[in-house]
């Protein structure tokens, strides 16, 4: 393809991954570089409404990805910036882990990142929560296909681009300025705190008539009844947050509420207290009730939390790594690893714990790296959604059903020793594998590479090589481990190459003829 081409001339230094999307407003694809992720964007001429692209390169803001790279050609415009590891805001909202007090923290911070990009006379114009990112207590504005600079002598916008729902109703049909962006922002609050995108359920579906205020004053339809600028907006949104917010008008109600106290021995004040904490924005949400005591120990090693300390829903988006072997959490690979240590020589019996429910698990959909070893976890479709693990060791563990992973583009490491997978061919969907442990597997089918497949690691053990021999062929192995597979000669192997190690123990290889065909220049032969 010809955008293909311009990539690979303009950016040589990424590695495409794969297209993320296509439609015809854009093409977005992720690569790699270095280690690290990118997204590079092309953009068609006609659909692209900034009169200057390249200065999008200056933006310079927390809540922003920097923009690395920018060239154009005849037809297109193409950038390349940071890729943001998080969950959308639609995904986070559907999970139920976005609260009252939540939905108000979150607007406030894409205030101020819609602020800094007001500052520089950029109007984004498309705030939706498809295009925020959550990562822990950090949120992203992304995508900026559709921004263009304020220009007050400029006309009016001819074009009829954006998301329904979130886009201002006067796009198209007169001239926007920043009250546009305004609009959207209070209509993502809107849909945080209701599900709903028609502003005309305001009423009946906002009961707190602060916060009802502050939404039908920022998506007001007429232009000129909404916040004068942004900073308004997050100015009233602070205000509801700290309990200002039409304190004046409760002061009696609260004395009086105070004196019933004494009078009802007492029995109001809770709730009132209750009331009062909803009503003014507390920072402070529901408790996470957590469903196992694995799990949970698990989680707030990872977040650092003590037993006592209590632990909010959206704090789990902030879970990254997970470390558990039979009924035992650790901190760290390194920890998990030295205590699985025990099992390697043989004389011990694995213990097979069982997780009363993995809820816990499915709640935390930041995670990258997931690792539970010696217990007898069986499914893993929990995983649907955890679009962004790197690494998923799973080794003497009940599971039998890999299919999931076909959803994890950026998995990079995968440990399937002792499990009985019925099915490895998922494998071959995932791109970025490079590291892969197969040491007694049971599979009825060892489908899973395809020619011109490298991996940094493959070990397979304790399984006869006529199940999977056949499989290697074609592709590159840096490090090879093949041990107990029952391999008497190197003109077994098919057409492979090892460029750094072949390591193979406990089998008959009682010779080193014919290892040169397979062993890259300078690559080593272990035989034990």
């Amino acid at each position: 393809m010809d955008e293909q081409l311009y990539i690979d001339n303009k950016f040589p230094s990424y590695q495409i991954i794969e297209l993320l999307s296509d439609n015809p407003t854009s093409r977005v694809f992720l690569s790699e570089r270095e280690d690290k992720l990118y997204v590079i964007k092309q953009q068609p001429r006609q659909f692209c409404f900034l009169k200057n692209p390249a200065a999008l390169c200056e933006l310079e803001h927390p809540g922003l990805p920097k923009i690395i790279d920018f060239f154009e050609t005849d037809e297109s415009f193409f950038y390349s910036y940071e890729y943001i590891n998080g969950v959308t805001l639609t995904d986070a909202y559907e999970s139920g882990l976005i609260t009252t007090g939540a939905a108000v923290a979150i607007t406030e911070k894409l205030c101020a990142i819609v602020s800094y990009l007001h500052g520089k006379s950029l109007l984004h114009c498309d705030i939706k929560p498809d295009n925020i990112i959550i990562n822990g207590d950090n949120v992203y504005l992304i995508d900026f296909g559709i921004a263009h600079f304020y220009d007050k002598n400029g006309g009016s916008e001819t074009a009829l681009i954006g998301t329904e729902g979130f886009v201002t109703p006067e796009l198209g049909y007169r001239k926007t300025d920043y009250r546009a962006d305004v609009y959207s922002l209070g209509m993502v609050l809107f849909y945080l705190l209701t599900g709903s995108m028609d502003i005309k359920e305001l009423s009946e579906r906002v009961s707190d008539r602060a916060l009802r205020d502050i939404v039908g004053r920022a998506a007001n339809y007429e232009v000129g009844k909404r916040y004068k600028n942004v900073a308004k907006l997050q100015s009233a949104l602070e205000k509801y947050r700290k309990g200002t917010t039409y304190r004046p008008f409760f002061a009696a109600i609260i004395a009086a509420a105070l004196a019933l106290c004494f009078m009802a021995g007492g029995l109001i004040l809770p709730a009132l207290k209750e009331s009062l904490g909803e009503r003014f924005g507390s920072e402070q949400t529901t408790v996470y009730e957590f469903s196992d005591p694995i799990i949970e120990q698990a989680i707030r090693l990872n977040l650092g939390k003590t037993a006592e300390e209590p632990v909010y829903p959206h704090e789990l988006l902030g879970v990254e790594s997970i470390f558990i072997a039979e009924d035992k959490a650790f901190a760290t690979w390194e920890e998990q690893d030295s205590y699985c240590s025990k099992y390697n020589d043989g004389s011990l019996s694995p213990r097979y714990e069982k997780f009363v429910s993995t809820a816990d698990l499915a709640a935390c959909k930041n995670i990258k790296s997931l690792n539970i070893q010696y217990n007898s976890l069986e499914d893993i479709s929990f995983l649907n959604e955890h679009i962004h693990l790197r690494a998923l060791m799973l080794d003497y563990t009940g599971v039998n059903d890999i299919s999931v992973i076909r959803n994890f583009s950026m998995l990079n490491s995968l440990g399937l020793s002792g499990c009985p997978v019925s099915d490895l061919s998922p494998i071959k969907d995932c791109p970025m594998i490079e590291h892969l442990n197969l040491n007694h597997v049971i599979a009825d089918n060892f489908d899973f590479a395809v020619p011109g497949k490298s991996f940094a690691g493959l070990s397979i053990g304790y399984v006869n090589y006529d199940r999977f021999i056949s499989e290697l062929s074609g592709i590159t192995v840096d490090s090879l481990f093949l041990d107990g597979c029952g391999l008497t000669g190197f003109d077994l192997f098919p057409d492979l190459t090892v460029t750094e190690a072949l390591i193979a123990r406990n089998n008959n290889l009682s010779s080193t003829e014919g290892s040169e065909r397979i062993l890259a220049a300078g690559a080593q032969l272990v035989l034990e």
